[in-house]
């Protein structure tokens, strides 16, 4: 076995050394295809993969060109696609025969560029030790004969040890491998214990093995992040693992079928068949894989059920995204083009009515504007593009600055904003810019959504980990319902408000994600005609840490 391993890596590592120049140097794949070709016809009863750094099928030996574009899953191809070579045994689940599997990486220029994987089959190497067993069985056996027929010729004095060879069989044939004969002299019956105690120490190996073998299929199976269902030819359900009665309880299987309509067409079809269901608060991908053993010839259908719900949750936020996106833009630009249109059609002659128009065609190429720079911001951040500009922040002075931005807001409404400094108040490594703009953000809603003469509250408190500043209005506050998404991007409560307040949507989703960005944290309360309450947290960091940040 070791002389058989130790030939596998050898041609594998081989291979990769005549690989690795080309899938360097991007080669065409039919130059890999002919080298694994020709280093196949060397590996006897092999199959032999070329897969590429994300551990995706290359380049196949003959016959396995199915494989082409699939990812490799077991744990030894993905040690390899880390960098380490390993290698495992496994016995076919439907054939039962053993197949050597290893895995070594391809390295030129102390870069990794793909995967050698071969898979062997032990069943030569398995067929001689069944060969070598028969043998021994066959053999033990006649030697049975010989003795019992020996026994009424012999003396006895030779009777006594047949009967404990006798009674040690028996319970070898009951399952006890673990019997052992005493051996107490060199003779034929001496002989014929030293074969029975060889026999039950192979037979005790081999059934080892076989149990160790099933442990690691149930393993594997019980702990799959797949749920796996499997039925026989009459639908009937004859295995499952713990995943999918989590995915698709006993009381759902009956719309297994029901979804995938003709179960003998799926039964016959060498083809992978899939199929989405959607239940309440989940979405899963059944795939239907036809098999058939090649012991029993009974065929059968194994599901594998995937959960997409997440991806499908981000699927729906993307469609929700690029929709909110496209309608934003198409707002302010039908009113641009409207404006124009009238200016060509005559509008210039009016000084009045043309300087009226160009303001609006301003008002909307501003909002255009910010809603592009906010984007941008949004993406930079979500991309961690973003240059942070690190400094010791003092938050009395950063606020004092905030409020002389939003004066000419707040005196509009005639409304009061309560804020009293602490000189107290430790410094805060941060971006002031970007601090600065939450609180812009924050503030400048509470104006726009409080009644005029309305008040704001701003708090600043030290706490053991930080900062923690209150904004806090009597403004119209927020539905309940709302609350959950208040930092999605475009999310409005109420959405014509929201418009021609000027608003991009994008305030509050990119304060949430500055606030992060400083390892603090931002929440939300309000109460319907009461008003709103944001409380955002921030760490005071350390110099040193602030270099790293700024790294």
């Amino acid at each position: 076995m070791d002389d058989f391993k130790q030939g596998v890596r050898s041609q594998a590592q081989l291979l990769s050394n005549f690989i690795a120049r080309h899938l360097w140097e991007d080669s065409e794949l039919d130059t890999i295809d002919q080298l694994v070709a020709d280093f196949s016809q060397s590996f006897h009863m092999a199959e032999v993969y070329i897969l590429d750094t994300e551990g995706v099928v290359i380049s196949t030996s003959s016959g396995q060109e199915r494989n082409l574009g699939s990812r490799v899953s077991g744990h030894e191809a993905t040690r390899a696609v880390l960098g380490t070579p390993d290698e495992v045994i496994r016995a076919n689940p439907e054939t039962g025969v053993r197949n050597f599997f290893y895995a070594s990486p391809v390295v030129y220029n102390n870069e990794q560029v793909g995967v050698t994987y071969v898979v062997s089959s032990l069943e030569n190497t398995d067929y001689t030790l069944t060969t070598v067993k028969n043998f021994l069985l066959t053999g033990t056996l006649a030697t049975v004969l010989l003795t019992v027929f020996l026994g009424f010729l012999v003396s006895k004095t030779i009777s006594k040890p047949i009967e404990d060879i006798t009674s040690k069989a028996e319970q070898m044939a009951k399952g006890n491998y673990r019997v052992k004969i005493d051996i107490k002299s060199e003779d034929e019956i001496g002989q014929l214990a030293k074969k029975f105690n060889n026999l039950a120490s192979r037979l005790r190996h081999t059934i080892g093995e076989l149990s160790s073998q099933k442990s690691k299929m149930e393993f594997i199976l019980q702990n799959l992040t797949d749920g796996v269902l499997a039925f026989n030819k009459k639908g009937e359900l004859i295995h499952k693992n713990p995943l999918a009665d989590e995915l698709l309880p006993d009381h759902s299987l009956s719309g297994v079928f029901e979804s995938i309509g003709n179960f003998g067409k799926i039964l016959n079809s060498k083809e992978i068949s899939t199929q989405m269901i959607k239940q309440k608060d989940k979405a899963l991908l059944l795939n239907f894989v036809p098999f058939k053993s090649e012991e029993n010839q009974e065929p059968g259908i194994i599901v594998v059920i995937n959960d997409i719900t997440e991806r499908e949750k981000l699927e729906d936020l993307r469609r929700e995204f690029v929709a909110n996106v496209s309608h934003e833009l198409r707002t302010p630009l039908t009113s641009v083009k409207s404006y124009v249109e009238a200016l060509q059609n005559g509008g210039l002659e009016n000084k009045e009515i043309s300087e009226s128009f160009l303001q609006v065609i301003e008002d909307e190429t501003e909002r255009m504007v910010r809603l592009v720079k906010d984007l941008l911001m949004s993406s930079r951040l979500d991309f961690k593009k973003e240059n942070w500009q690190w400094q010791s922040v003092g938050i009395n002075s950063l606020m004092e600055n905030t409020l002389s931005k939003v004066e000419v807001q707040r005196s509009s409404k005639n409304q009061q904003i309560n804020y009293h400094p602490d000189s107290k108040l430790p410094t805060i490594t941060g971006d002031w810019d970007k601090l600065q703009q939450v609180f812009i953000n924050i503030i400048s809603n509470s104006i726009k959504y409080t009644d005029p003469e309305g008040n704001i509250k701003i708090n600043v408190d030290t706490t053991v980990n930080g900062i923690l500043i209150t904004i806090e209005d009597n403004g119209i506050g927020i539905p309940q319902n709302d609350l959950p998404r208040i930092f999605e991007r475009f999310y409005r409560v109420d959405k014509a408000r929201s418009r021609q307040m000027g608003g991009t949507g994008l305030g509050l989703a990119i304060s949430k994600q500055i606030v992060e960005g400083h390892g603090g944290n931002i929440s939300v309360q309000s109460k319907e005609g009461v008003g709103t309450k944001f409380k955002i947290t921030l760490p005071i960091e350390s110099d040193s840490k602030r270099g790293n940040r700024s790294e």
